[in-house]
């Protein structure tokens, strides 16, 4: 249901983008996050072009994983998904990220210190308490996607996502409906 919802989403964009000049419209872009082995590590599915067919394509091999042991790198793909729009897309386009998560953050690259570094340097109450390093790490990278001016909406699907944690990472990002992912 998800890979329809997203191919359905990817087509709506290309029907808004019909008729534009060639390099005008919209760019998409797939990222994927399991794990940070390099077996799963976060990878660039689709590369940012206009290709709505391809990325479309892209969508109907993405799976969710189990929920045994590690395997929600939430950090590792907003970071990969930050770098590649910085890298590859146009400089004068709006760049926007839509987190689509059906899990929770268990795995994070950031140390702790640089963490908590963060944090002291840029104060929040959507900070999770000390013991939720996977957690403030994905909503650090929320607050940097912010400050470099770009946007990102977190959307949590399946009963395994944590609604509270989408709303963190939407309020952080400054794309917060009424408070809400």
């Amino acid at each position: 249901a998800v890979r329809r919802s997203l191919i359905a989403a990817l087509q709506t964009i290309k029907e808004k983008n019909q008729g534009l000049a060639v390099g005008t419209g919209d760019w998409v872009s797939i990222v994927s996050f399991d794990a940070i082995s390099s077996a799963h590590a976060p990878t660039v599915r689709y590369s940012l072009a206009a290709d709505y067919d391809a990325a479309m394509l892209a969508c109907t091999s993405l799976q969710a994983v189990a929920d045994i042991n590690s395997s929600t790198a939430t950090e590792n793909g907003l970071i990969l998904g930050q770098q590649h729009v910085a890298a590859n897309g146009r400089s004068f386009a709006d760049k926007v990220l839509v987190l689509l998560t059906d899990g929770m953050p268990n795995i994070y690259s950031s140390s702790n210190a640089t963490i908590s570094a963060y944090i002291s340097a840029n104060p929040s109450g959507e900070y999770y308490s000390s013991g939720s390093a996977a957690y403030n790490a994905a909503i650090m990278q929320a607050s940097k996607i912010k400050g470099n001016r770009d946007k990102m909406f977190a959307v949590g699907m399946g009963l395994g996502s944590d609604m509270s944690f989408m709303d963190r990472l939407s309020r952080m990002a400054g794309t917060a409906e009424n408070g809400q992912s």
